[in-house]
């Protein structure tokens, strides 16, 4: 198939997708609400106005009022405002697959099928909350960065920083794509001259930082000062203080629990990406079971690493006094698949996953003596992300969201050389 037609089938299952969602309800959805809340006072009183109990989310909140004003302000409205990005959610993941991680074009469209069917994208298109679209923003972003690192082209780089701006002001995580972005252009452009480096960093974080100082100083004002930001403000001081700290007997049990909150986190953050990714790894190792029966012959480091996982859990469980799978219970609580609850079914897919997901990260591993600079620029943003993600004041299992894609990536480049649909789905 080509690259025209699969779009095209792409864009046909996300528009069946986003019938099915319809009809609409002028209904409240979780938190939700709180940002409508901003919408309203602009269109009543043409003021930014915040709600107390939430961070600023400007683009949100600026989207919402564009759909607003042509479609009329209700809730029905401001959920179809999030629902729009999904068509260019699922184009980009399509084309940064094949285009940035080289990945064949069957691949991208099986992955990306299956990336726009995970719950959580679903369930947030219908919310008028940041999830979707700092997630689409991020991804442009993470597209145009990466394009523009691989080939040190100035206008990728650009257009990757209008995204991450707009990313930033949705969620002030995005922060993290542009840092990411710029460590990777100084370690590794030494081949390139001074004045060259010099013009792809420029490019790539002058307007963030623009974003960056924009934001700080309109949340200096007092009347823009929120309790949610504050406490957030507040918590990451707090956080980072008591790490930083030198130790001495009045701290330790500080620190020690707050390693173990950060180490519990981490354990859920886990098993959400080994219980999620786990159907794709299935149909992966059952599509080339052979050819993977054979490396994990050669390789015992996979299950060994597994091994690890499970003892890792374990651990978690006497440390902290109890088990945490990461189940999306707001998703499936009274949901059955026929007559078994679908809490049963996920702890088969997170053990499922702990057992495959080694297995299919380590295919083709060869001893790397220099990682590329765009995919430095990934795995910083995962760090980034990931860091930032466990330490934060609350931590939901929607957290996860904007760590999905640099999983899929991974995935597709490790499997790039496999076949996905091997009589099992019909292109």
């Amino acid at each position: 198939m080509t690259d025209k037609r699969i779009l095209i089938t792409i864009l046909l299952v996300t528009f069946l997708v986003i019938i099915l969602m319809f009809p609409l309800r002028n209904e409240v959805y979780e938190d939700d609400f709180v940002f409508a809340y901003s919408v309203e006072q602009f269109l009543n009183n043409h003021k930014l106005v915040i709600s107390q109990f939430s961070v600023p989310l400007f683009f949100p909140t600026f989207w919402g009022i564009i759909f607003s004003i042509i479609f009329g302000y209700s809730f029905k409205s401001l959920h179809l405002a999030i629902i729009f990005f999904l068509p260019f959610l699922a184009i980009i993941v399509f084309k940064f697959l094949k285009e940035a991680g080289n990945i064949p074009i069957k691949n991208s469209f099986i992955l990306t099928l299956f990336f726009i069917s995970i719950p959580w994208i679903f369930q947030y298109s219908m919310m008028f909350m940041s999830e979707i679209p700092f997630l689409t923003l991020e991804l442009f972003s993470l597209f145009f960065y990466f394009k523009g690192i691989r080939e040190r082209d100035n206008k990728k780089l650009f257009l990757g920083s209008i995204f991450a701006s707009l990313a930033f002001f949705t969620r002030q995580l995005g922060i993290v794509i542009p840092i990411s972005c710029t460590i990777a252009l100084i370690t590794s452009g030494k081949n390139n001259s001074l004045d060259s480096r010099l013009k792809n960093i420029t490019s790539a974080v002058a307007l963030p930082i623009l974003s960056f100082i924009a934001f700080s100083w309109w949340s200096t004002i007092p009347q823009n000062q929120t309790i949610e930001l504050y406490n957030y403000q507040n918590d990451i001081k707090e956080k980072f203080n008591t790490l930083l700290s030198y130790p001495n007997s009045a701290n330790i049990h500080e620190k020690i629990e707050l390693l173990k909150l950060f180490f519990h986190r981490s354990i859920r953050l886990f098993n959400q990406i080994f219980g999620i990714f786990s159907p794709i790894l299935i149909l992966i190792t059952a599509s080339n079971f052979n050819r993977i029966r054979k490396t994990i012959l050669k390789n015992r480091l996979p299950l060994l690493i597994s091994l690890a996982i499970f003892g890792t859990i374990g651990l978690d469980y006497l440390i902290n006094g109890q088990y945490n799978l990461a189940y999306p219970h707001t998703l499936y609580r009274y949901e059955l698949l026929f007559p078994i609850p679908w809490d049963h079914i996920w702890k088969f897919l997170v053990g499922l996953g702990i057992i495959l997901f080694p297995q299919i990260i380590s295919l083709n591993f060869k001893k790397v003596k220099k990682v590329q600079s765009e995919n430095l620029f990934l795995i910083f943003s995962f760090l980034g992300i990931g860091i930032l993600s466990i330490t934060s004041l609350w931590y939901w299992n929607k957290y996860i969201i904007p760590l999905l894609p640099f999983i899929l990536i991974g995935i597709g480049i490790k499997t790039r050389n496999f076949i996905l649909f091997n009589k099992y789905i019909l292109i």
